[in-house]
């Protein structure tokens, strides 16, 4: 009988709230992982990915500083790191 009272002690425990996520530090991250991405395929400058790609230059350096990214800029910008979304956006 106690082992049964336990087991609903447990499942009665309460569950931990999630923190709120912030949009600007994700978006933050979202950037850093951007630049993090271009440099990998080797590109050490913005400007060079941005032509290579047919991005534009300001808004590739916008997006970099985690500037308000659209999903259809995130779907372009996976594609243009050769990835899925899911890929893009891991571990933020």
């Amino acid at each position: 009988m106690e082992i049964i009272c336990y087991c609903f002690a447990l499942m009665a425990k309460k569950k931990v709230k999630k923190q709120p996520t912030d949009p600007s530090a994700m978006q933050i991250k979202l950037g850093k992982r951007i630049r993090e991405l271009r440099k990998e395929m080797g590109y050490t400058s913005a400007l060079k990915f941005a032509i290579d790609k047919d991005i534009s230059p300001v808004q590739m350096g916008r997006w970099e500083l985690g500037k308000n990214i659209r999903f259809d800029t995130l779907c372009k910008l996976a594609d243009a790191f050769d990835m899925s979304l899911s890929e893009l956006l891991k571990d933020l």
